[in-house]
Order: structure tokens, then sequence, then C-alpha cells
């Protein structure tokens, strides 16, 4: 049941069919609004969303390109010569969770401005950007010796989603601040009826580590590419 709410949410952000996650194999959305791919695996389900000139040559892509961004820009390249450039943006593996993982090792509380800012300097540009904590209104701080140690918040997808962000401080990395602050993000989430998602990089080992610490699943990858340039 859990599994068929998240696909439901994703079928909701893909604008693809109500059954899209419910069989196996492709569906495709067409999108000519898009100079991107992206593709959402679930199981054996498999929904592509893509300009409609695009979709036949994914259609015949094999499920390992479909979920590898690299291959899939490279198979994209060398099948549309008169496309500039198709770039990989990533390939991120999917993580949900239906209960609350225990308690942390440092106390969490709502967080202000303030533990952000202090959480936000203690990190690399980078780091900030790929968590997508700025973008959250919902966050919490975990304290080190009462001392902002890590931010976690969500954003809500489509009334069903609680898209999971978590950044620790450099130096605290390792000590249990992630942890704390995302199981406080967690339980919050949960009891609002909304249902916890992670998301990681493929190549991020330690947010996969973090992540099943927190008590996720993995259920699926989600992978895009961008066109970079078209002669139209």
């Amino acid at each position: 049941m859990t599994l068929q709410r998240f696909g439901e949410a994703w079928v909701a952000r893909l604008r693809a069919a109500p059954d899209a996650f419910k069989r196996p194999g492709v569906t495709a959305v067409e999108r000519d609004d898009l100079d991107a791919v992206v593709v959402v695996a679930l199981g054996d389900s498999y929904v592509i969303v893509a300009p409609s000139r695009v979709i036949p040559l994914l259609e015949r892509a094999s499920r390992l390109e479909l979920t590898d961004a690299t291959r899939l820009a490279a198979e994209l390249n060398r099948l549309m010569p008169e496309v500039s450039g198709w770039t990989p943006i990533g390939t991120a593996a999917l993580w949900l969770t239906d209960s609350a993982p225990s308690r942390g090792p440092m106390p969490a509380a709502p967080a202000g401005p303030d533990d952000v800012a202090a959480v936000r300097c203690a990190c690399t540009d980078d780091e900030w950007d790929e968590c997508g904590i700025g973008a959250m209104r919902d966050r919490w701080v975990a304290l080190d010796c009462g001392q902002p140690a890590a931010i976690a918040g969500y954003e809500v997808w489509d009334d069903r989603l609680a898209h999971l962000g978590v950044l620790s401080a450099t130096e605290v990395r390792g000590r249990g601040a992630g942890y704390s602050a995302a199981g406080t993000a967690i339980g919050a989430a949960l009891s609002v009826g909304l249902l916890p998602q992670w998301r990681s990089g493929v190549d991020n080992y330690a947010s996969a580590a973090l992540a099943t610490r927190l008590g996720f699943t993995r259920v699926g990858y989600q992978c895009a590419i961008a066109m970079e340039g078209v002669d139209r």
C-alpha cells in the first residue's frame, strides 16, 4: 500500500497515466516544452518524460540505459547528430519509508534562520545546493553542545510526499547530527500524513548509508539528462 501511494505521487508529478507504475514496461509522457529527459523507474515500471521526437528513440533503449544518465546521454548523442549535445544531469536512487526512526544521539528542534545560516557557513556551496534545504519551509536543527550541527527539512510534493533534505556541518560528520535532524523531520512528515522520500546520487555512498540507518528502503531510480542545443 505504501509503495502504491508512492507511485501515485510520482504519477501526479510526471503527469503520467494513472496505471503507469502498476504495470511493467515503459510509459511515455510527451512534453514538448522540455529540453530534457526524465526517467523514473519503480520496479519493472518506467515512465519517460521527454519531447515527443525523442520518445521513439527512448522506447528502444535498454533498461540499463534508461537508468544511467551517462549512457543515455551518449546514446542520444549518437542517434541525434543534429543536437549539439545531451548532457547527463545525473542518476539518483529513490528511497521510501513509512515509519519514524529511533531517536538520534543529539537533541533536535525547529530550526530558525540563524541555525540554518550557521550550518550553511560550515559547508561548501555544492553541498548546500545539493541538499535543497534553502527552499524548504519546514526545517529542524540538531544541536551539538547547544550549537547547530545539522539541518534537515522537507519539501511537500503534490500534497503526498515529503521530499527530505539534510546537511551536516563538516566538522561534526560521523557523530549522528544528520541522523538526529533527519529523524525528527521524518517523524514530523509522517505526523501530518506525508510519505517521506529520500533521493541520493547513485555514487553518494554516505547518503545511501544514512538513508539505510534511518529505515529507508530503495524502491527505484530517477535519471535526467539535458539537451544543450538543437538545430531546429
